[in-house]
């Protein structure tokens, strides 16, 4: 299965094969992504650009930065969290195609 959405804050194309669904995301400079809640681990990796990964822990939103050199990264099963892009930015995300998600409003209201 492949699916496309380009919008004013970039593109994302969404492929699903082998139990595996993977996100190609661009994202425009300024722009959130995410706010919400996976229920498996998501692993992410910066292709070009850089991201601040916000995320929640014991009630307190920590910050992320990620780099290609970041090397890849692993947001483990439950954790709310949301991506912002201070610049032009190209990243991959994967999890198992079966993966849930639901929002999580405190991060959904920051887009």
């Amino acid at each position: 299965m492949h699916t496309e959405k380009i919008n004013e804050a970039g593109s994302l194309y969404t492929t699903s094969s082998a139990g595996i669904t993977c996100y190609d995301i661009f994202t425009k400079a300024g722009n959130y992504r995410g706010g919400k809640i996976y229920f498996s681990d998501k692993v992410c990796r910066i292709l070009s650009g850089e991201a601040t990964l916000i995320y929640e822990k014991n009630g307190f939103d920590v910050r992320e930065n990620l780099t290609e050199k970041s090397g890849e990264k692993i947001i483990p099963n439950g954790l709310p969290h949301i991506f912002h892009f201070p610049i032009d930015t190209r990243m991959l995300e994967w999890f198992p195609e079966w993966t849930k998600s639901e929002n999580f409003e405190k991060y959904r209201k920051m887009k």
